[in-house]
């Protein structure tokens, strides 16, 4: 990174107070990371002013350094965006104070703009579009900033990021110029976006029809205005250079960012989606061209293939992947190629039990019991049913462990 000359930069003195102190053994008002109140809720409306900062707590999510071997317990659907840097050295015009904007969108054009980015401790708790701060003089910016998103639990292809890039005026205008209005102190100098999820030509590493999130680095080229209110949302700009827009610097990849995600409800393992799209894929109703014995042997091929699954999102999904193959024991096998489906899904089961077994040997209670498993035939695990066969029932492990919680 550049080494920034501070001749032409002034000095602004801060002061910062900094207060650590042990925390109580219980607090009552605490906020999970999800900003949900953790009961029994009560704020200590006593408090003085100089105290009532303390309250509410609030929980941070945890990003451990190494894997984790611990089930969901509960919803959790969120995305975090890192921008990292901007090479805009090349683009002509005004364009040295950037401030960057970020949107989530369900749809092209601003009635897509969906309200679901965690706003600072100090403003709304959700809003619309977060900016980063702006970077004085600067072509070549780098950001650090962190974006938080509540991922909505359903995503289509049309579900996406808009990147927007603004050069900010920092000087006021003349007593004799004319009145500047508000919105010319900023102008729009640059654009790009990213599909939420992103399908086979996208992410070589997974089959045609399985989508899986964005997540990992990304480096995007970017034109110069908004794309128009077209079907643009559900193709990366990275795979298709659309004829209809201006690209900034010869369609060279200028904007780098960084995204990962802590979620209940996407997979993030190859394997585990390749398995639970088969799963849907197998239970839906099939359409006239569809052939029963290739869906069911895609479905059996991805039950082989849980084996190979990461050891940590494996564990994290533990109770999803285990409900589908108890569900699939007592489905009827249409072709015996491959075997039949029962005996696959039981095979499976014994696996990935004597896996959990061998990542928590160390854990295990008296008699060789493990916590994880007896947890899930004590709180998640119900008879096969209609319930798990629907596309609803993704979340259907989560709403037994929170209802049993809660009673």
């Amino acid at each position: 990174k550049a080494v920034v000359s501070t001749q032409s930069t002034g000095i602004v003195p801060i002061h910062m107070e900094l207060e650590i102190e042990p925390a109580p053994q219980t607090e009552q008002a605490v906020l999970t990371p999800s900003l949900r109140k953790l009961l029994p809720y009560v704020e200590n409306k006593t408090a003085s002013e100089s105290e009532r900062w303390r309250y509410p707590v609030r929980e941070v999510e945890e990003f451990p350094g190494h894997d984790v071997y611990i089930p969901y317990h509960e919803y959790k659907n969120f995305l975090y965006i890192y921008p990292l840097s901007l090479n805009f050295s090349n683009r002509a015009g005004s364009c040295r104070n950037i401030k960057l904007k970020i949107q989530v969108l369900e749809a092209e054009g601003e009635s897509g703009v969906l309200e679901c980015i965690y706003g600072r401790s100090s403003g709304k708790k959700m809003i619309s579009e977060t900016s980063t701060v702006i970077q004085y003089h600067n072509k070549n910016p780098y950001f650090y900033e962190e974006v938080k998103i509540e991922l909505p639990p359903y995503l289509t292809d049309k579900h996406h990021l808009l990147f927007k890039f603004y050069h900010i005026v920092c000087q006021n205008p003349k007593p004799t110029d004319k009145a500047t209005k508000k919105t010319d102190k900023e102008s729009l100098i640059g654009a790009t976006w990213l599909p939420l999820r992103m399908r086979a030509e996208d992410n070589r590493t997974l089959k045609d029809d399985v989508l899986a999130l964005s997540l990992g680095d990304h480096r995007l080229p970017v034109c110069q205005d908004l794309p128009k209110k077209e079907f643009y949302s559900c193709i990366s700009p990275k795979q298709v250079k659309l004829p209809s827009l201006t690209w900034v610097d010869d369609y060279k990849d200028l904007f780098h960012f960084r995204i990962s995600a802590v979620s209940s409800i996407h997979l993030q393992d190859e394997r585990l989606n390749e398995f639970t799209t088969c799963y849907y894929k197998y239970n839906s109703k099939p359409k006239p061209t569809d052939d029963i014995s290739a869906v069911e042997l895609a479905l059996k091929k991805s039950i082989d293939g849980l084996q190979n699954a990461r050891d940590a999102p494996l564990v994290r999904h533990l109770y999803l992947i285990l409900d589908r193959l108890f569900n699939l024991i007592v489905k009827p096998t249409h072709s015996s190629k491959g075997g039949t489906l029962s005996a696959i899904a039981f095979k499976a089961i014994t696996d990935i039990v004597r896996k959990v077994h061998e990542l928590h040997r160390k854990k295990e209670k008296p008699h060789g019991r493990n916590s994880i498993l007896a947890s899930y035939v004590a709180y998640i695990f119900n008879m096969p049913s209609e319930e798990l066969n629907n596309t609803n029932g993704r979340t259907a492990s989560m709403s037994r462990l929170n209802n049993n919680h809660t009673n």
